[in-house]
């Protein structure tokens, strides 16, 4: 093993991602202020959704949401896919001249053309259990070493 793979490994495994998450006025109830912008250093190697409850819970009691409305993202405009790490959402739609990251919450609205819906926790284990055993099998055309795992 080359020792830049052992360092490459570190730092992602090690590197985090400060974020500022805003609303926007027109996701607001009526008559409510527009609440300060919530801060979070999130890990590469998360996902966004596990990492944002103190965000949701920050912005959900302003927000004019109703039960059926699903937590989601934007970063200058674009809906942000929950479904990959959030190291690769920053190389993706961040700048790393510009930091904070700053992401739009949104409650309401959610662009089904351009989002996979995401009911609960479990749905995100189960995706990367899945992306774990699709890379074990492609580094060692073999999935025996993981075929244990469930999702």
């Amino acid at each position: 093993e080359e020792a830049s793979d052992v360092a490459i490994r570190k730092a992602v495994w090690e590197g985090a991602i400060p974020i500022e998450f805003r609303i926007e006025a027109d996701e607001l109830k009526d008559g409510v202020a527009k609440p300060d912008p919530f801060y979070l250093l999130v890990k590469r190697n998360t996902y966004l959704l596990l990492a944002t409850t103190p965000v949701q819970e920050h912005f959900e009691m302003v927000a004019n949401k109703t039960e059926k409305d699903e937590l989601w993202f934007e970063s200058n405009g674009t809906a942000v896919r929950w479904q990959y790490p959030v190291g690769v959402l920053f190389d993706l739609y961040g700048d790393p001249k510009s930091l904070p990251w700053k992401l739009t919450v949104h409650f309401r609205n959610f662009p089904e053309n351009k989002l996979l819906r995401c009911p609960d926790k479990d749905t995100i284990f189960r995706l990367y259990n899945n992306s774990l055993k699709e890379a074990n099998f492609i580094k060692h055309a073999d999935g025996s070493k993981v075929n244990g795992l469930t999702g």
